[in-house]
């Protein structure tokens, strides 16, 4: 005796199944962006440092004295 099988229902698990594969790659993607940008913008950038401690120092900066 052949068995039958529910195509709709096979069509409907395996659209499922990707659509939830796809939303766990979405997330993976973007968690990995938001430790990327999260370290980019945790860390001190040497060179804007340097830049405003230079500035600050300077006759030009922002305690130049009144005239």
């Amino acid at each position: 005796m052949a068995s039958s099988v529910d195509l709709q229902a096979l069509l409907e698990a395996q659209t499922a199944e990707r659509l939830a594969q796809a939303s766990s790659s979405n997330n993976s993607f973007l968690q990995m962006l938001d430790r990327s940008f999260g370290k980019v913008y945790s860390e001190v950038d040497a060179a804007e440092a340097f830049g405003s401690r230079i500035l600050v120092q300077s006759a030009d900066g922002p305690n130049k004295p009144s005239a």
